[in-house]
């Protein structure tokens, strides 16, 4: 039982895209040791106590700049947040460090078959859960939002709900709910990388523990409540040359946008009495990117990692279409069912500093992007596997075939799916209204007290820059090669979870590093 009438209330969310590829850079903080197993094939072990810290480098100098607590804390206006030191108390959330382990170039046949046994057991676990009695309880209305919007309202029961659904979904197996929080966005200006990174990671379940330990009689942090984001995005750079994939642009626009998204703290719902502490789901931070098999199953609790979150938002990118991407179309039908919040929140380019044109965005895209007779910003569900959805690996559309059936046929919990006139999925029809106020109220923010931190507005400055001295090449740029997918029935049988198609994506993503 529940111990206060908010504890049903609780995240849940979508975003990511799946491809390896890591920069020179990180590659240079490993030490490579390859050896053959009993099988002839490829071995190579990568040990934590190999992974060096991660250093960043502002993209607009030649030379690396350590980033200091005074960066961060340098008051640019009466708006500056000062959170302490970077990690303060979440740093008794940081993942632990990663074990050593040995990554074949292809499965044996018994491999194989326990790979096979693990992704079906853990698939289980995953529809199980959603379909459990908790969740499909979890439901917000009206009446439990309205208590929250008060000035003294006590977020303690949403807390302690959504730590105890984390701990729920990491007792699934697989792989643990991993996040990153925005002051380390701030600090380091980069998205982290698991398992390069891991220090710079936090575990969700022991970060709302200690968000519990924490808190005040508000449930509040430092004057905020706690909040996870699912960010969803296409990679800037993908490619199956090393030195080149990346999720995020040269000058890191994407962990920009995050980290003035966290410094602010806004929720149009809730302003002006609470602010917010974000922490973000992200593909790069979330899922091994050294490690197939971790792969693969971290991409089967894509789901239960949708509904661990509070919202989802995307990430519009001006240099990569993120609309047609397989990925992001199968997140947001994930998100569509299971989030708590209706609203995607969305987010590019222009945010905070720019004002938003809905008109501008639609005519980018007319196909994607509709405007409904209120005005407001709509994004259309299309088919994952349409003819105008792009895929690195095409063979993958099996595995998001299989999170489309679960997104389609799963009670939904999300309140704009559950209120619509027709609750089920229509490619080409079914719209989900986006949040743009976010946006309009962070820029409106912006143009009253500037910057809220000095940091920002020096790394905004660069991102422009490398922007422009960049947008005559993009189209030069090395990338992974696309495929469009397409069948002609709504859903197809499936083999992905059979040891031959595993063993098939076990070799594929292996090669992408």
């Amino acid at each position: 039982p529940c111990s206060s009438p908010h504890e049903h209330l609780f995240g849940l969310a979508g975003g990511a895209s799946y491809g390896f590829g890591l920069s020179l850079g990180l590659l240079q903080m490993f030490q490579w040791c390859c050896c053959n197993d009993s099988t002839g094939n490829a071995v190579t072990d990568i040990g934590a106590d190999q992974i060096e810290p991660m250093s960043f480098k502002v993209s607009s100098y030649n030379k690396p700049r350590t980033v200091t607590f005074d960066d961060l804390s340098e008051a640019a206006n009466v708006h500056e947040v000062t959170m302490g030191c970077p990690l303060s108390w979440r740093a008794a959330a940081v993942t632990q460090k990663p074990k050593r382990v040995s990554v074949c170039s292809a499965l044996s046949e018994q491999q194989a078959e326990n790979l096979q046994k693990e992704t079906v057991q853990l698939f289980h676990n995953v529809r199980g859960y959603l379909g459990s009695h908790d969740v499909l309880n979890a439901i917000v209305t009206p009446d439990m939002m309205g208590p929250l919007m008060l000035p003294d309202a006590d977020w303690r029961g949403v807390t302690r709900a959504t730590w105890k659904r984390i701990v729920d979904i990491n007792a699934l197996g697989g792989p643990r709910l991993q996040v990153v929080w925005w002051g380390t966005l701030l600090e380091d200006r980069q998205l982290p990388q698991y398992p390069c990174d891991w220090s710079r990671i936090l575990d969700a379940e022991a970060l709302l523990l200690a968000w519990l330990e924490n808190m005040d009689d508000h449930g509040k942090v430092d004057g905020r409540a706690v909040c996870l984001t699912f960010f969803s995005h296409r990679w800037e750079r993908p490619s199956t040359d090393v030195s080149l994939a990346h999720p995020d642009s040269v000058c890191n626009k994407k962990a920009l946008a995050l980290a003035q998204y966290g410094s602010r703290g806004t929720c149009p719902i809730f302003e002006p009495h609470h602010k917010f502490d974000y922490y973000f789901w992200v593909d790069y931070a979330g899922i091994h990117q050294y490690d197939p098999w971790q792969k693969v199953l971290g991409i089967c609790k894509l789901p239960v990692f949708v509904a661990a979150c509070t919202e989802l938002a995307f990430f519009n990118s001006n240099t990569t279409s993120y609309e047609p991407r397989a990925w992001t179309r199968v997140e947001r039908m994930l998100a569509y069912t299971f989030t708590v919040s209706p609203l995607f929140v969305y987010l590019d380019e222009g945010y905070p500093s720019q004002p938003m044109d809905v008109d501008a965005i639609i005519a980018r895209d007319p196909e994607s992007f509709q405007k409904d007779a209120s005005g407001a910003l709509r994004l259309v569900i299309r088919s994952p596997w349409g003819p105008t959805a792009s895929l690195t690996h095409a063979e993958d559309i099996d595995l998001i075939q299989e999170l489309a059936v679960l997104a389609s046929s799963a009670r939904p919990l999300n309140p704009m799916r559950l209120s619509a006139s027709d609750p089920e999925i229509h490619f080409e029809n079914t719209t989900i209204v986006l949040d743009t106020m976010h946006y309009t109220l962070d820029y409106d923010l912006e143009q009253k007290m500037g910057p809220t931190h000095t940091l920002i507005k020096l790394w905004r400055e660069a991102v422009a820059q490398r922007d422009v001295d960049h947008i005559g090449s993009i189209g030069s740029m090395s990338s992974a090669p696309m495929s469009s997918v397409d069948t002609s029935v709504p859903y197809r049988q499936t083999s992905c979870l059979k040891a031959a198609w595993l063993s098939r994506f076990y070799r594929r993503h292996h090669k992408a590093w």
